[in-house]
């Protein structure tokens, strides 16, 4: 009995710092470059050379690919991984339990999903299967001058901002930042308005690029 209670124990430790990677991987590495890689694209207002000259930049760093792999697509993978394992067990009951934490709660595993799906199309079409910084450009634009097109991107990056947003929140939370029903309410409050103005700018991005003559 004791050595059951002694795993049982262990499991729920090794879950608890489990959780807390993939919560501060949300946050940093993945959040911070999701507003890293926003910033660069806001080049695309300017008009077809800043966009292009911030690609090429971007793309004629040293060890780029190195980076790419060890700083941003492994945490991204144990990221959606156990963010998906979460999914799976998750119990989730919109209908039937109708407060706001409840709906922030299921938002967040959907647009875990949502986000997951975007990220790896988005990896292979713009990164993979595009070699020259005309063909990421190109890429972009055609699929956003299409109607369904953009819908599809624009709801794939939504998606992304929200999780992002709504689980920033979460980590302060979760890390003790926030202490108080009070607090966490105007936390609340503060990271939608984020949430706002990050689908906002966004928006005005894909619009630019989708109005581009390439």
């Amino acid at each position: 009995m004791k050595k059951i209670n002694r795993q049982q124990q262990n499991h729920a430790h090794s879950d608890f710092y489990i959780r807390r990677i993939h919560s501060l991987l949300g946050i940093v590495p993945i959040g911070i470059f999701l507003c890293f890689h926003l910033l660069l694209n806001s080049s695309a207002i300017i008009g077809v050379e800043a966009w292009s000259s911030v690609i090429d930049g971007m793309r004629s760093i040293p060890f780029i690919i190195v980076a790419e792999i060890g700083v941003i697509a492994i945490p991204i993978l144990f990221h959606a991984v156990y963010g998906f394992y979460l999914v799976y067990l998750s119990d989730l009951h919109p209908l039937r339990y109708q407060y706001y934490k409840n709906w922030m709660f299921v938002l967040q595993r959907i647009t875990a999903i949502i986000t997951t799906l975007f990220v790896v199309d988005h990896v292979i079409f713009v990164r993979i299967m595009a070699h020259t910084t005309m063909d990421v450009m190109q890429a972009m634009a055609h699929v956003l001058q299409t109607p369904l097109g953009f819908v599809l991107e624009l709801i794939g990056v939504w998606a992304t901002v929200f999780h992002f947003t709504n689980g920033l929140l979460t980590f302060l939370i979760t890390w003790g930042v926030l202490h108080g029903e009070r607090v966490q309410r105007l936390a609340s409050i503060c990271t939608m308005l984020l949430c706002g103005a990050m689908c906002l700018w966004t928006l005005i991005i894909l619009a630019r690029i989708a109005m581009m003559p390439i």
